[in-house]
């Protein structure tokens, strides 16, 4: 059905509206006002889904029918629901309303129709569904009492579908690219840098700080990378995903390189770190607990610490929490 003038218009200002949305949470209770202002109903809701979990973000407009008693009852029954079962069938997400399928007599021999709509007045329900990215979908429905919905509200909501997923992943978007200019002021530093991956993974765009810390560790700057730990020397570069498509490089400094602990030091050293007494790790390598007191001894001094709890705090800088500590690799 061909829309008229005003319909148009209508739409292009909702648009617009819904393109300048910065907050993705925001985003929800915007849409569920725009439809009811384009379509009259009573309600609009608006269901954000994992589609690999059961979790999702319901918010409606008027507000207070997110937290409707008859939810519960609309979960055990929501199968029921035309518009639902075709999409499920079929795959298709458009606009379909339950007069589509169900005139008022079958309606009413629904559970779905006794539980929950009949109390809440709705006779009809208009609905879609847009897929916003490979784990999200978003459904948008408009419910009211009195007559049935019509082609040319049909013809509205399919309309703004385009511009559903538009203004989700704008707004997405804006929300990780102030996320990562808060941090942009630290990574210019020698130890820290951001970079942006092309789609075949390598370094598209870097900070002063990645440009400096890639030939550190990398044969060829350009080389496909992901997120992980490289060791290079004394050195370890912590690579972290910031978003799609952004890694965060930090590096830091393996002290126990630097120090030059023989084997035994850096083995002995971990296990204390670790909460072993000097009995314990006697016993655990064939020594007496004097010579691990001396080996203990030998490498506080060397790195310039006073104890146990100030070398646990070095090996915690480069192994971070889930990761083997250095000398880790003596133990097995």
């Amino acid at each position: 059905m061909r829309l008229g003038e005003g319909d148009l218009r209508a739409l292009l200002a909702c648009a617009g509206e819904l393109a300048a949305i910065d907050e993705p949470d925001a985003l929800p209770g915007q849409v569920a006002l725009f439809v009811r202002n384009l379509i009259p109903s009573d309600f609009v809701a608006y269901n954000e889904m994992d589609l690999h979990t059961p979790r999702s973000r319901v918010v409606t407009d008027p507000g207070e029918l997110a937290e409707h008693p008859l939810n519960a009852a609309w979960e055990r029954l929501m199968s029921q629901h035309p518009v639902i079962a075709h999409a499920q069938r079929t795959g298709d997400l458009s606009a379909h309303s339950i007069s589509d399928f169900l005139g008022r007599r079958g309606r009413a021999r629904l559970e779905l129709f006794a539980e929950v709509f009949r109390p809440l007045g709705v006779v009809d329900q208009l609905g879609t569904f847009v897929q916003v990215g490979e784990q999200a979908a978003i459904g948008v429905a408009a419910s009211r009492s009195g007559r049935d919905f019509d082609d040319r509200e049909r013809a509205v909501l399919e309309a703004l579908r385009p511009h559903l997923v538009l203004a989700y992943r704008r707004a997405e978007a804006r929300a990780q690219v102030r996320l990562l200019m808060e941090r942009l002021t630290t990574f210019n530093e020698l130890d820290r840098g951001l970079i942006e991956l092309g789609r075949d993974g390598r370094v598209a765009h870097a900070t002063s700080g990645a440009a400096r810390l890639l030939p550190r560790y990398f044969a060829t700057p350009r080389e496909a990378i992901e997120p992980g730990r490289v060791e290079r020397g004394d050195g370890v570069l912590v690579i972290e995903r910031l978003s799609e498509g952004w890694l965060l490089l930090e590096e830091r400094r393996d002290p126990f390189a630097r120090a030059r602990l023989t084997p035994r030091e850096r083995e002995v050293l971990v296990r204390a770190t670790r909460g072993e007494t000097d009995r314990e790790i006697a016993a655990a390598l064939g020594v007496s607990p004097r010579t691990v007191a001396k080996h203990l001894e030998r490498s506080y001094a060397k790195l310039d610490v006073r104890g146990r709890r100030e070398a646990a705090r070095l090996l915690r800088q480069v192994a971070p929490r889930g990761d083997p500590a250095p000398g880790s690799e003596h133990l097995r």
